[in-house]
């Protein structure tokens, strides 16, 4: 088995040095790693250079490539397409792999005979609002892996078409679901773990899960999936919320007062009890950027209708 590392990164200058030092530390080495910049303004692709030596030395080639204006489904196809590999292992900017994540989905997919390995991911906190994500970070979808963390034959990307390009976000969700729709068998490698840097503001951190629902949208999220049927259980139960609350609107706060709980029960501590509080503001956002993903889709789809042909005129008299 030969193992192919891809990312894609757009100005993670100050983040990179991590990521590359974490490839190059790995207990099981990559045969290659293969970057693609979305057109970084920081230096980002001159510190990758400076790399270059060290991948060298410990018989890892590293094959750098710019696509300015590329998104991130766009750069992982770049990516994936310049692989010399069959086995890609794809890993996101502002993550740090620790040491066994290659040997540990490696180990997976030679046991199981899988096509896809999920890995695994936690959450990585320094100041107080980082830690207030921190606290909501869970574990991978067995069956929706993020390519923070992942591993899958070449080949099984090909006939899943590769990443949707037209997506900003949400484009793991339906590759994953192409994937499992072109047969594709999955499996979990929960020791496979990537820390992954939580945003610098809560601010961005709610932007971030509007964006999340809204690709989730856009993508169209399969019912037939653990994470489609999660997604579709709080679906029902923000509308259900929203009629019980008319009757009784004493329930309007109910989702606080659990999410106080919830929170404190994950962490018990003050940023347990704050991300809390702000957890129903997280999934109210995720749920309004998947109903306006869901709402495009449905917007773009009636575009591409063909036109029904024109009713022929009457015959002449």
């Amino acid at each position: 088995m030969k193992i192919t590392v891809i990312t894609t990164l757009l100005n993670e200058g100050d983040n990179l040095n991590g990521l590359m030092a974490s490839v190059l530390q790995q207990t099981r080495k990559p045969e290659e790693m293969v970057v693609v910049d979305g057109g970084s303004t920081d230096g980002t692709l001159e510190k990758l250079a400076q790399w270059k030596p060290k991948f060298e030395t410990a018989d890892i080639v590293l094959k750098l490539a710019q696509a300015k204006g590329a998104n991130i489904a766009r750069g992982r196809n770049l990516a994936v397409e310049r692989a010399s590999h069959e086995w890609i292992a794809g890993i996101d900017g502002g993550c740090v792999a620790e040491k066994t994540w290659l040997e540990q989905m490696a180990k997976k997919a030679e046991e199981s005979h899988a096509d896809v390995v999920s890995g695994n991911f936690r959450a990585t906190a320094e100041t107080f609002p980082e830690k207030i994500q921190g606290v909501f970070a869970r574990i991978s979808a067995r069956d929706n892996p993020s390519s923070r963390s992942v591993m899958f034959r070449k080949k099984i990307w090909k006939k899943a078409g590769g990443y949707p390009e037209k997506l900003y976000t949400g484009e793991d969700t339906l590759f994953n679901a192409r994937m499992k729709e072109a047969g594709a068998k999955f499996v979990f490698a929960p020791g496979a773990m990537v820390n992954w840097k939580m945003r610098t503001t809560l601010k961005k951190w709610l932007k971030q899960f509007y964006l999340y629902g809204y690709g989730d949208g856009r993508a169209g999220v399969k019912l037939n999936t653990w994470y489609g049927r999660k997604v579709g259980v709080l679906v029902a139960g923000l509308y259900g919320w929203m009629v019980a609350s008319s009757f009784f609107p004493v329930l309007l706060v109910l989702p606080w007062l659990a999410g106080a709980v919830y929170g404190l029960y994950r962490q018990f501590s003050m940023a347990g009890l704050v991300g809390g509080l702000l957890y129903p503001f997280r999934l109210l956002v995720f749920l309004a950027g998947l109903h306006f993903g869901w709402l495009e889709r449905v917007r773009k789809q009636s575009m591409t209708q063909p036109l029904s042909k024109p009713e022929s005129g009457r015959k002449k008299q």
